[in-house]
């Protein structure tokens, strides 16, 4: 059975929510995405259920099911992070990338686009994109994504003593050194970087 675009369009939407959310939409959330009435996501997820690409468990509000679950991930773009001094990362999705299982090792994880260089050292370069699996710890001397005050940067960390150094991989600039009081949390670890040639 050939699929119509409005069902290509209601089937991408449900895989997409899906892999940022860990459930399925509701019948209103497509209905809001989609433009359309209840009564027509009703119809085409019939249509679907019949041409076997979906399942359906009915009296559960997030009961679908798709038959052939994708390989890849959908991984938002969240904004910006400094490869320099920190600056705030604009906390909204610009776009959503496929990456295969094997990328994003299943978990929760999100791309940051790169903006300076004092990375550069660690094969980190303006204008990267980087995998940021998200985890609240790190290990000292892993590249992590961390929030200082309510600015987002990306450093490598350490720790001397109970003093958390953002330490940057270019000579010419100089590690954050936390203050005390100061507030800071790590939002996730570099796993991966990619650039366009």
């Amino acid at each position: 059975m050939e699929l119509t675009d409005r069902q290509r369009q209601i089937l991408r939407f449900i895989a997409d929510y899906k892999a940022r959310h860990g459930a399925s939409p509701t019948l209103r959330e497509i209905a809001e995405h989609c433009k359309i009435y209840l009564r027509g996501v009703q119809y085409h997820l019939e249509r679907l259920e019949r041409a076997g690409v979906l399942t359906r468990t009915r009296r559960r509000s997030r009961g679908i099911g798709l038959r052939q679950e994708p390989r890849a991930t959908l991984t938002p773009l969240l904004g910006r992070v400094a490869a320099g001094r920190p600056l705030l990362a604009e906390e909204h999705i610009e776009a959503s990338y496929p990456l295969p299982h094997e990328w994003t090792g299943g978990g929760q994880t999100f791309l940051l686009k790169v903006q300076g260089d004092s990375m550069r050292d660690a094969r980190i370069f303006d204008g990267d994109l980087m995998l940021v699996k998200v985890q609240p710890k790190a290990i000292p001397g892993e590249v992590v994504v961390a929030m200082v005050d309510d600015e987002v940067t990306v450093k490598r960390f350490q720790v001397d003593g109970k003093t958390v150094i953002l330490k940057p991989e270019n000579k010419a600039f100089a590690p954050i050194r936390l203050k005390e009081g100061q507030r800071f949390r790590i939002l996730g670890k570099v796993i991966g970087v990619f650039r366009k040639l």
